[in-house]
């Protein structure tokens, strides 16, 4: 069991992310709800332990299942 103390500001709040890992995110959304998903940022999150993380990323149009 291990315990971490974490205080909020007013300005936001603390997201826990573990270590290894990659998070994709879009550099911004579009008002219109339009998102190119081809325009991604990896957000990869290591530390002095972190040997080796993998991470898959799918393109999905959201009309079909071709995800599947």
């Amino acid at each position: 069991d291990q315990k971490l103390a974490a205080f909020r500001s007013r300005q936001g709040t603390p997201i826990y992310i573990r270590s290894g890992a990659i998070i994709p995110m879009a550099p911004e959304v579009p008002t219109d709800g339009n998102i190119d998903l081809k325009q991604v940022e990896f957000h990869v999150f290591l530390d002095d332990k972190s040997v080796q993380s993998e991470y898959v990323y799918t393109v999905d149009d959201g009309l079909g299942y071709g995800y599947k």
